[in-house]
């Protein structure tokens, strides 16, 4: 039987144990209770499948999106893809590129996804699922630093972790060391969910609309140890309309973007047609 290389042009790093497998599956699956069982799962790297065996038990149809050709070759070898009890497409592509694309025809506006993100685009996937398909929820392995971003803190709000809350309910549900992959990498991973939100903000209903507030959130972060008052002034026409802003919204002018005043902020923007 043909054997997979990992390979780190793909930044492939193939989930190993069988009892993480187990146990990263359970708390998927538990997840996905919760959801919508009739959405498609996309899984996004299969690699050798390791995964994709274990997500063959929900029963959904799946479609697993590879960059990889010689993932797919050897994936199309494995018996329990040729005899998958469900529907599964192995498809050759650039996941990134595809969650890119707003009315994409491979995807479907809802589904669920399952990932061992690619440390090297894997925070750039979910910005972009963020953007053009809001309503799909997913449970995925990243770098732990990537998921406690997502964490936001009276000490600490960055844009990636203003984002994922916008349009998710997220949760890092545990950490994952390295040895539990081949090759190991160099740092701790974590499993992250995000169940899709059932109502969006009006600021965030269409896709124009999240393009534009994350256009915002990238002025807002801009400088992260400044004050909002120094960041409004790339969004704002001058110093007076900033001071007026932040005394509408009873803000001090030196406070900082945080956990509790990022979403007064974006509304009141938006609102004002920023």
């Amino acid at each position: 039987m043909a054997t997979l290389i990992p390979q780190k042009k793909f930044s492939q790093n193939f989930l190993v144990n069988t009892g993480m497998q187990s146990k990263i599956f359970q708390t998927f699956a538990d997840f996905l209770a919760s959801l919508n069982p009739s959405d498609k799962l996309i899984e996004i790297g299969p690699g050798r499948g390791d995964m994709t065996a274990h997500l063959l038990k929900i029963g959904q149809p799946i479609l697993c999106l590879e960059l990889d050709p010689q993932a797919i070759d050897f994936l199309h070898q494995q018996d329990f893809i040729k005899n998958a009890p469900t529907n599964i497409e192995l498809r050759l592509t650039d996941a990134l590129e595809q969650l890119e694309l707003a009315n994409n025809p491979l995807l479907p506006d809802s589904f669920n996804l399952f990932s061992s993100l690619p440390y090297s685009t894997g925070s750039r996937m979910l910005v972009a699922m963020g953007i053009n398909y809001p309503a799909a929820s997913y449970g995925v392995i990243v770098q732990r630093e990537v998921a406690q971003k997502s964490i936001l803190t009276d000490k600490k709000v960055t844009l990636f972790g203003i984002w994922l809350n916008l349009i998710w309910d997220t949760k890092l549900v545990f950490n994952i060391a390295p040895g539990n992959f081949y090759p190991a990498p160099k740092v701790m991973s974590s499993f992250l969910t995000g169940k899709a939100k059932e109502t969006l903000p009006e600021f965030l209903q269409t896709t124009a609309q999240r393009q534009k507030v994350l256009n915002l959130l990238h002025k807002l972060v801009a400088q992260p140890n400044k004050t909002l008052a120094n960041n409004l002034k790339s969004i704002l026409p001058n110093t007076e309309s900033v001071t007026n802003f932040l005394e509408d919204l009873g803000l001090d002018p030196k406070v900082r973007l945080k956990h509790d005043n990022y979403y007064l902020v974006l509304e009141q923007l938006t609102k004002k047609g920023y």
